[in-house]
């Protein structure tokens, strides 16, 4: 459930209203009854709920074709899943979205998780692994009177599981290949994972995750010229184009080409780029890790 321990009350005591009267234009004044806004973040039912919640239970993610959970919240309705590489996917739900989506807030158990240089969550880098999460919400829609002035495009819970009702040692490998038919060849991605959950006793518990995923992103490298045109009227196309400006190749863009005249003819130029390619680490290693200490004040309810 959507969790926390703050309740508060927005009391207007009244408000007067002007609107133009179409029959007789002119203003008049209506005096508006008291309005009281409410809004609770305490735990309650999905279906008690004042705002729309979309919940992923376990069963669901475990059953999901996906290759993580974070990839299954992409079945979800209304939900958008940006894709900007291998490692970095981002969730926005309604309203503009970017690859750094600061309008869409990201929780793990109530608490925010998004990089503090960033201010923004960096997919699920910080985020719980498969073998602790539990389950899903997604408030697809503006939260901000709940969540503060992140959260106008919409908010994700991760839910992670109880130490006290979830105990063991897991161990989980996935292998993956892909790049199959770019430059290089295929390459291997491999994301390994455990988590170890022990009850020590009625009030104590404890657990501890790690995940290590390593692979290699696509390469973005597409030579289509975008000033094709650019020297048309000499007959200048492709290689033999002095304005060549490939997709991924930077430092040759409009603001860096002149036109110069040379034998009665105008030639647009532009300086020799960079592909992307070139500058390029597209190497992705991620190591997260977690330690978590649980008490529980009522453990008859465990």
């Amino acid at each position: 459930m959507i969790k926390g321990a703050v309740f508060f009350i927005v009391l207007c005591l009244s408000q007067r209203m002007f609107a133009q009267d179409q029959k007789t234009d002119s203003l008049k004044t209506y005096q508006l009854n008291n309005i009281v806004v409410t809004a609770t973040r305490l735990e309650e039912d999905l279906s008690k709920s004042p705002v729309s919640i979309e919940k992923m239970a376990a069963g669901t993610l475990y059953q999901s074709a996906s290759p993580s959970f974070f990839d299954a919240l992409e079945n979800v309705k209304g939900v958008q899943m940006l894709v900007p590489s291998l490692g970095f996917k981002v969730i926005n739900t309604r309203g503009f979205g970017n690859t750094t989506n600061v309008r869409f807030v990201q929780m793990v158990d109530g608490m925010d998780n998004q990089a503090p240089h960033l201010g923004t969550p960096i997919g699920n880098m910080l985020g719980p692994s498969d073998l602790d999460i539990h389950s899903v919400e997604i408030i697809p829609g503006t939260a901000s009177a709940l969540y503060g002035m992140n959260a106008i495009n919409g908010l994700a819970n991760f839910i992670t599981k109880d130490p006290f009702l979830t105990k063991g040692i897991s161990f989980q490998q996935k292998l993956g290949v892909n790049r199959i038919n770019e430059e290089g060849g295929g390459k291997v991605f491999s994301e390994t994972s455990f988590r170890i959950a022990h009850r020590m006793n009625a009030k104590l518990a404890f657990k501890m995750n790690a995940t290590y995923s390593k692979g290699t992103d696509w390469i973005a490298h597409d030579i289509n010229d975008l000033n094709k045109n650019g020297n048309s009227s000499t007959g200048l196309f492709g290689a033999e184009n002095p304005g060549y400006d490939p997709v991924n190749s930077y430092g040759n863009e409009s603001p860096n080409r002149r036109t110069l005249s040379l034998g009665g003819k105008n030639y647009v130029v532009a300086r020799t780029g960079y592909f992307e390619k070139e500058v390029m680490d597209y190497g992705i290693q991620n190591l997260k890790t977690d330690v978590a200490v649980h008490y529980a004040f009522s453990p008859e309810k465990k």
